[in-house]
């Protein structure tokens, strides 16, 4: 029986020292490139007890020297590591290549393998979006995107309108997509607002004023299905929006500069037979152009004034909205300083976007300037994360159509 006591008492003085031999063990997960691996998962071998990474791939797991840790996650090669005398541990991780593994963001803090969502979806990063020096995110998706329809009617700082997988609501509602800019939904019902003006005067909508090159990434959820996480008013699909932040090292300042020119492209083609007027008799005061033929004889033009009236040969004006479109161009502009430490990181960027289109006398101008402002910090367990961003637009925009009391369109 003492031996049965002295056995059962060393087995319990081994288990209370290999207890206390545990302690916390904080550190990173990254991968190839040094990006976080978010949500990865970090389990202790042949043992029930781990943990999840957050969103900067940064845990906190109790282990002691010796034991091996299995870090694993969505998107990325298994690896196992060993515990040894140190408090901290940085792992970094290979991505897999094969595109069945290629993870999607979903929604704040959520990801997917993509080989398993119920739904289309199409990434995009912010080399493929600002591959031309777009000035509105919208508009550098434009072409790239899958049975999707996306418009702009033109100009500096006018609105895009996008339609997933084509129109379906007829009457009563509209067709566009939700956006959701950093897990914050914002419903397009938002920019109605600033969409269209007085006399059709198109002020833009409220997407393009985020500054392209500020966008980490933009995931596009298309159909129905995108509903299940945002309710009704992602009936039309979800447009998801990551934007940059901060990473810990030294300080890196980055500049994106681009100088685009603009000319009006395709032109409507008009008869050359007939003049001012309808009916083959001249009217002065409409627009119609069917009076009498153009024969090349000198005759008056214009209004009379003091009973005087201009003369020139009655003969069409060969390509004249040609003559009378201008040629634009547009200066954007943007630097960005980011850095910081494991504990807090930052990222402030200032953008400036200097347009003048194609009408004369500068009849249609955007200037706009954009600060943004985020910082990331961990303390422990929590996470604390801010974001500030202004902007600062002035547009000059033209009436469209066939005009108002007020004036005449374009």
């Amino acid at each position: 029986m003492r031996n049965i006591f002295m056995f059962l008492a060393a087995m319990l003085f081994y288990s209370v020292s290999g207890f206390a031999q545990a302690r916390l063990i904080q550190g990173r997960v990254t991968d190839d490139h040094g990006q976080p691996a978010a949500f990865a998962s970090i389990q202790i071998k042949k043992s029930r007890r781990g943990v999840n990474a957050d969103q900067d791939g940064k845990f906190s797991i109790e282990a002691k020297t010796g034991d091996v840790l299995i870090v694993s996650g969505t998107g990325f090669v298994s690896r196992e590591v060993s515990i040894g005398d140190g408090n901290t541990l940085n792992v970094t991780v290979s991505r897999k290549s094969s595109s069945m593994t290629e993870v999607v963001v979903t929604a704040l803090g959520q990801t997917e393998a993509k080989a398993k969502i119920g739904y289309a979806t199409q990434t995009f990063n912010t080399a493929a979006i600002n591959k031309n020096g777009v000035t509105g995110v919208l508009d550098g998706l434009e072409g790239k995107i899958a049975g999707a329809e996306i418009s702009n009617t033109g100009g500096p700082g006018s609105s895009t309108k996008v339609v997933l997988r084509s129109y379906g609501v007829i009457s009563g509602g509209d067709n566009q997509p939700l956006y959701v800019v950093d897990g914050v939904p914002m419903s397009d019902a938002i920019f109605q607002g600033s969409t269209n003006g007085s006399d059709g005067a198109d002020y833009g909508n409220g997407m393009n004023n985020i500054n392209p090159n500020d966008i980490e990434s933009v995931t596009v959820l298309k159909g129905t299905a995108a509903a299940s996480l945002y309710g009704s008013l992602a009936k039309n699909g979800a447009i998801m929006i990551t934007t940059k932040r901060g990473h810990a090292g030294k300080l890196k300042v980055e500049y994106s500069g681009s100088l685009d020119f603009s000319t009006a492209g395709k032109l409507p083609t008009y008869q050359d037979q007939f003049g001012t007027g309808w009916g083959g008799v001249a009217v002065l005061d409409e627009n119609g152009s069917w009076g009498p033929a153009f024969d090349g004889k000198v005759r008056g033009w214009g209004s009379i004034v003091d009973g005087q009236q201009l003369t020139k040969p009655y003969v069409a004006i060969k390509d004249p909205l040609r003559q009378f479109y201008t040629t634009g161009h547009e200066f954007n502009n943007t630097i960005a300083l980011s850095g910081g430490t494991e504990a807090n990181r930052f990222y402030f960027s200032y953008g400036n976007v200097s347009s003048n289109g194609i009408l004369p006398m500068n009849g249609n101008t955007q200037q706009r300037n954009t600060f943004s402002f985020r910082t990331n910090s961990n303390y422990g367990r929590f996470s604390f994360n801010s974001s500030i961003n202004y902007v600062g637009q002035t547009l000059k925009v033209p009436n469209t159509g066939q005009g108002t009391s007020a004036g005449g369109g374009v």
